[in-house]
């Protein structure tokens, strides 16, 4: 770690949110267009939905860097910390969701008014409103994290993992949601599906990711000074590319994938004395990740009602576009708007307006 921030592991983010583009390009955006093309079919039947696993990279990641930052020493009042997380994460929400109303009018897709109103008051994919993923879908996540850090500070403020027992309840409690998931789902990839028409399964996966993140950053502690062998290293990076690319979506199997994140953020963090000189060149993807994840799906949608994505040619070009636009958001709205809210409301901490530091983590992560 240098200063306030784990490079590596951001720019594990931003590969993480790379892969959610052309994941949804492949699937949602070729395949969606005129039945399947040739192209089209041979990434499907590579890709398999491995994409969706970046979701609980992204909330393992979000749970560690929100302990490191936060609920380790819990220094700010639940008040502050719930407005600073909201201003983190709402008003690039608010950006992408205006774009994608924007679309629908022009194009005439049918804007749904219940999701409108869901999205805008933040509770969309919590619990409310029937199955199904309108509007802008990987924002499904962006709510569901803003809630759970409320609670989660909430609880946190109470019982904290501090002790092996209390480690083992939150792990326990973390297993019960996979669990739940996999009786209701039979795979990772929940998201808006419901159990007993209340529980929102999506809610109850990104939970338990969450937790494990926590748990991950009481292990760095323990073990900070660790230096892992670069073969070690190496073997953790190539296990988190091999899931985000090739692992297959829709098997019980991936219920393994948060675990092995686990490992995957504490071999990281604990390496970033030795990866620091290669991540500080690729960080920038770690910074426009948020913006890359939210922004990418108001892009397909005009791509595909352009007919843009009738050849899988056009995803570099939609990949370039994406970056771009998510790299101005980054640096015009999304960070300064950050910076100078939280003057406005006197929150500003002094590693906020440091020069390269991060701005927080989020799901930023991240969506499927």
């Amino acid at each position: 770690m240098h200063g306030n921030r784990f490079y590596s592991l951001d720019v594990l983010r931003g590969f993480a949110a790379l892969s959610v583009v052309l994941g949804h390009f492949v699937v949602d955006g070729v395949t969606s267009v005129a039945g399947v093309i040739p192209q089209a079919s041979q990434l499907s039947a590579v890709w398999n939905f491995s994409f969706i696993y970046a979701v609980d990279f992204f909330l393992v990641l979000s749970g560690f860097i929100l302990t490191h930052s936060y609920f380790h020493r819990m220094e700010l009042s639940f008040k502050d910390f719930t407005l600073r997380r909201f201003l983190r994460l709402y008003p690039l929400h608010f950006v992408t969701l205006m774009a994608t109303i924007a679309l629908y009018l022009v194009f005439d897709l049918g804007l749904e008014k219940e999701a409108l109103l869901l999205h805008l008051l933040f509770i969309h994919n919590i619990g409310f409103g029937p199955d199904g993923l309108p509007l802008n879908v990987p924002a499904w996540t962006i709510s569901i994290e803003f809630w759970l850090n409320v609670a989660l500070f909430a609880v946190l403020l109470f019982i904290r993992p501090t002790n092996l027992l209390k480690r083992a309840g939150f792990l326990v409690v973390a297993a019960l949601c996979f669990a739940l998931v996999f009786k209701v789902v039979g795979h990772l990839d929940a998201n808006s599906q419901h159990f007993k028409g209340v529980v929102n399964l999506g809610l109850v996966r990104c939970l338990g990711a969450f937790i494990l993140g926590i748990l991950t950053y009481e292990l760095y502690i323990k073990c900070r000074d660790w230096r892992p062998a670069p073969l070690v290293t190496f073997g953790a990076i190539a296990t988190f590319f091999a899931i985000i690319l090739f692992m297959p979506g829709h098997v019980a199997l991936g219920f393994v994938v948060p675990f092995v994140f686990t490992a995957v953020v504490l071999v990281g963090a604990c390496a970033e004395a030795q990866t620091h000189w290669l991540s500080r060149y690729l960080v920038w993807l770690g910074n426009i990740s948020f913006a890359v994840y939210l922004v990418h799906n108001p892009i397909l949608r005009l791509f595909r009602e352009t007919d843009l994505t009738k050849s899988v040619t056009t995803g570099i070009g939609f990949v370039v576009v994406t970056c771009l636009v998510a790299g101005l958001l980054y640096r015009y709205f999304e960070r300064p708007f950050y910076i100078w809210s939280l003057r406005k409301t006197a929150l500003l901490r002094s590693s906020d307006t440091a020069p390269r530091r991060s701005v927080g983590a989020t799901t930023e992560t991240t969506a499927a």
